[in-house]
């Protein structure tokens, strides 16, 4: 029996990378671990298909990873398209809501190009019980640990992650000045990190960071909790 999912609010990790390229490798690292049951890529306009780069690259592309590089390369690398497709979602998106506040065109840029995945349970992994630990360790819900300790299923929503780049701005800066960052800035040794979110409304959050985390710090970037 699945242990059911209830409505949560949102639980937020920044993944501090040094480069936009550790993003890139952060994507592969997930897409391809063997603790990663799932993956789902959304692309969305104007990104979707919006250079004659992107639509060649696409053409060439075999499987979802290589499809995400053709994005990557030509939508998020390239500083001069970055910029203009930047400029028109922002268009775009007041077109449509005139009304918005800043915040708002931010985060709905989040939505432009999103990698999620879902996670194998923690009763797959090899120590499982290092896995439980840490869910209980950390804020969690206890039908769902319960759930995991009595050998059931939860709901997958449980073990889904959705990470998001803002192309509104891709380093991100509003999260630059919060102190968990900038003691991982520390660590990692730059003044200009890429700050990708990472966020779950499951019930058990401290079982993905105890499976991502080691994946990030493997990059040398660091993943810490964020105020909502």
């Amino acid at each position: 029996m699945n242990a059911a999912h209830g409505a949560a609010p949102p639980v937020i990790f920044g993944v501090v990378l040094r480069d936009l390229e550790s993003y890139r490798r952060l994507v592969h690292t997930l897409a391809t671990s063997s603790v990663v049951s799932t993956t789902d890529f959304a692309y969305t306009a104007p990104i979707y298909k919006g250079n004659d780069k992107i639509v060649a690259g696409l053409a060439k592309a075999n499987g979802s990873l290589e499809k995400f590089d053709v994005y990557f390369e030509h939508a998020l690398a390239d500083p001069g398209e970055r910029v203009r497709f930047a400029k028109m979602f922002a268009a775009q998106y007041l077109r449509r809501f005139p009304a918005s506040e800043r915040q708002d065109l931010f985060l709905a840029s989040g939505d432009v190009l999103k990698f999620s995945f879902e996670l194998m349970t923690p009763l797959a992994l090899d120590n499982p019980v290092a896995a439980l630990t840490a869910i209980e360790r950390t804020p969690h819900d206890q039908a769902v640990l319960d759930a995991l300790r009595g050998g059931g299923g939860v709901d997958r929503a449980h073990l889904r992650g959705d990470l998001k780049i803002f192309l509104d701005h891709i380093l991100n800066p509003r999260r630059r000045e919060v102190p968990q960052v900038q003691a991982a800035m520390m660590e990692i040794e730059t003044d200009a990190p890429v700050i990708i979110e990472l966020i779950t409304t499951g019930g058990m959050p401290g079982y993905l960071y105890y499976v991502v985390h080691p994946l990030v710090q493997a990059l040398d970037g660091r993943l810490v909790l964020l105020p909502g």
